[in-house]
């Protein structure tokens, strides 16, 4: 098949397109401060999370679809793009560092290799555990437009026979689960809530309603996972330098959970990319690379994305108030982007 691969293309193309632009608003006149693997990183990045945050709202509210999600896209980046022509900013400035030709030979051979290695998902679609609630839930959102799912079976479904269809759960906002991972929250209306946060279901929704259908959701986490292993990449880079980098890189890509979890259609892999992207946009923002606003920005939209992921990744929200206040008190620059 070849509408899963292309729907993947799209997704990085809409968010290349966004996040390039936006980087240009802030930039403004100035030349981009690192290489062109950063340009792309970090365009990506900022592109995927605003439109993430825009993906997230319309299943909020019930409105998905993707030419609901579309149409706000185009309307999104067309004004950014305005508002880019109308200040005459130049778009492809020479980036101020150059990449050495030993680093990019090396990321040329690496990732074909992570294409071919990642990108073969396990096959989990049915059953009650999180692979299957993931890949069901996506799919349910791109047909229903929504969240919540409303059964009209259940609705339907006589109140004495509840206690034979139902299995009651404690210490929850609901009463009993029809599956899994399925909470009923009210059984006269047919309201289901299903247990995981909505980032990663919203974003196989994209890729399912596209064209890609079930077999791109299940290629999905094969795209995080590279994503996620670049970021460490970065991280590391920043910190060490590319060839010290390199190492982690060829270490993590070739570990066996980086892999599994690559092609295991939950979302680990997203959870990777979006808190190491975070972490190395703090570290650039620290180390006072300008303009200082970009860097913290990107940092608060990359770990404020894991919020959105993993309910187990909130112990970051006082970490990354604490290193606010920090910087406040410092006089860092832009703290409050």
């Amino acid at each position: 098949m070849i509408f899963p691969w292309l729907s993947l293309i799209l997704l990085l193309f809409l968010g290349l397109i966004s996040g390039f632009l936006l980087i240009r608003l802030f930039l403004n006149r100035l030349p981009w401060p690192g290489d062109w693997l950063e340009i792309l990183f970090a365009s990506l990045t900022i592109g995927l999370s605003v439109s993430g945050i825009l993906a997230v709202f319309l299943a909020e509210i019930g409105w998905f679809s993707i030419s609901s999600f579309l149409l706000c896209w185009v309307f999104q980046t067309g004004s950014i793009a305005a508002i880019v022509w109308r200040k005459r900013i130049v778009l492809f400035p020479l980036p101020a560092v150059k990449m050495k030709g030993w680093e990019v030979g090396f990321l040329l051979l690496w990732l074909p290799a992570m294409l071919w290695l990642m990108l073969r998902p396990h096959q989990f679609i049915t059953g009650g555990a999180d692979a299957g609630v993931y890949v069901n839930l996506g799919a349910n959102i791109a047909r229903s437009g929504s969240l919540v799912i409303h059964d009209d079976v259940l609705a339907n479904l006589d109140p004495v026979l509840q206690n034979a269809f139902l299995r009651p759960v404690a210490n929850t906002r609901a009463d009993s689960y029809l599956f899994p991972a399925f909470f009923v929250t009210n059984a006269s209306m047919g309201e289901i809530m299903p247990q995981f946060y909505p980032l990663h279901p919203v974003w196989q929704a994209v890729v399912y309603d596209v064209g890609g259908g079930v077999q791109a959701e299940l290629l999905l986490p094969g795209l995080w996972g590279i994503l996620g292993a670049l970021a460490i990449y970065l991280t590391t880079r920043q910190i060490a330098g590319w060839r010290v980098a390199a190492v982690a890189l060829v270490g993590l890509s070739f570990t066996a959970l980086q892999v599994w979890f690559a092609r295991y259609p939950t979302s680990e892999t997203l959870t990777q990319y979006f808190f190491w992207a975070g972490l190395w946009s703090t570290l650039v923002w620290l180390g006072e690379r300008p303009p200082a606003r970009l860097w913290a920005l990107l940092a608060g939209l990359s770990i404020g994305m894991t919020f959105l992921t993993r309910i187990d990744m909130l112990f970051l929200l006082p970490l990354l108030l604490l290193l606010v206040v920090w910087q406040w008190r410092r006089g860092q620059a832009a703290w409050g982007w």
